[in-house]
């Protein structure tokens, strides 16, 4: 009978052996697939901004911002230095309209608010040879 309680122990050390290596080895990485999440103000009058970041490598930097509809916005991203693998040929960001519609590394930098609301720009590296460093430029007139 010890055995057999002894057999039970172990198996209860063994089972909360593997889930403190899964919280201290795997959710850490699952948490970090997020960056920083920053909603944009512009300056009194304004109608464009400028922010300096840096994404790590698997992360995403979001920023939102509000439009009003048929505003024009125009967002920019400059790469501060020679980015490598799959990101050379990216724009590197996700736009997403308030409807949840997304456009995943658009080749255009200007679109048309088809509706009011909060708009979203992701900011990301698919590659971990690439800059992660950048200037994050958004206007909407």
């Amino acid at each position: 009978m010890n055995n057999i309680l002894l057999s039970c122990k172990q198996k209860v050390v063994i089972i909360s052996g593997f889930c403190l290596l899964f919280f201290v080895f795997c959710l850490p990485s699952y948490a970090q697939k997020s960056g920083i999440t920053k909603r944009v103000q512009f300056g009194k009058g304004k109608t464009s901004t400028t922010i300096k970041g840096n994404v790590a490598p698997g992360k995403k930097d979001t920023y939102i911002f509000r439009a009003k509809e048929n505003q024009s916005i125009t967002v920019t991203i400059e790469w501060q230095g020679k980015r490598g693998g799959l990101d050379e040929q990216l724009s590197g960001f996700v736009f997403i309209h308030p409807d949840g519609t997304q456009e995943e590394d658009p080749q255009s930098d200007v679109f048309v608010a088809g509706e009011e609301g909060d708009f979203k720009v992701i900011i990301r590296t698919k590659s971990r040879r690439s800059v992660t460093a950048y200037i994050f430029t958004l206007t909407i007139q």
